[in-house]
């Protein structure tokens, strides 16, 4: 972002496999155009000549050659368009559509999100009862987070972190020691 900023264009480059995640990250962090390329998955354990391949192949997701995307990509001109910061509101919902747990676990491992652990369908009934765990108002900031190094902390309120503590599968009577743990503002590493 910063080469971009001073005008000098380059080129991310990233696996195929997190193309979803590359983008958003992308669009998230105010750079909807970010010139991306991808190669194959896996990148790990290759041998040098099977990496070489990689790049003098084509990008898997446009199917042009790899090595024509990161030329264009750092030769073309910036544009009005990729020197603009995105415009976007960011919203969060305090409650979604009921739904099934399989079917919350079977997002979650779609997006890659999870660890495989099951994940608690977080009800409107298993949120109050979290909640009756902690003294603290639902809409009290506890905190701010961010999910990685990269991204803006957003606000956590006790209900938001009830929330979570539900999809874990964490006991009403944890709740304080996972309030404090989001006051820390230290995310999970």
């Amino acid at each position: 972002m910063a080469l971009e900023a001073g005008g000098v264009p380059a080129v991310a480059v990233h696996a195929g496999v997190f193309a979803q995640v590359a983008r958003s990250v992308a669009e998230m962090s105010g750079m909807p155009t970010l010139r991306q390329t991808f190669v194959p998955q896996p990148v790990v354990g290759r041998s040098a000549a099977h990496l070489r391949a990689y790049i003098e192949g084509n990008d898997p997701l446009s199917n042009r050659p790899f090595m024509r995307e990161v030329i264009e990509g750092i030769t073309g001109p910036l544009t009005d368009e990729d020197l603009k910061g995105a415009s976007f509101e960011r919203t969060t919902p305090r409650l979604l559509e009921p739904d099934t747990e399989e079917r919350l676990h079977q997002r979650f491992i779609e997006n890659r999100w999870t660890d495989f652990l099951p994940i608690v369908l977080p009800t409107e009934q298993r949120v109050a009862e979290m909640l009756s765990g902690t003294s603290h108002s639902p809409h009290e900031v506890v905190g701010r987070l961010r999910p990685t190094s990269g991204r803006e902390y957003w606000e956590c309120t006790v209900e938001k972190v009830a929330v979570n503590a539900v999809m874990a599968g964490a006991r009403p009577e944890y709740l304080p020691v996972i309030l404090a743990l989001a006051a820390t503002g230290m995310s999970a590493r």
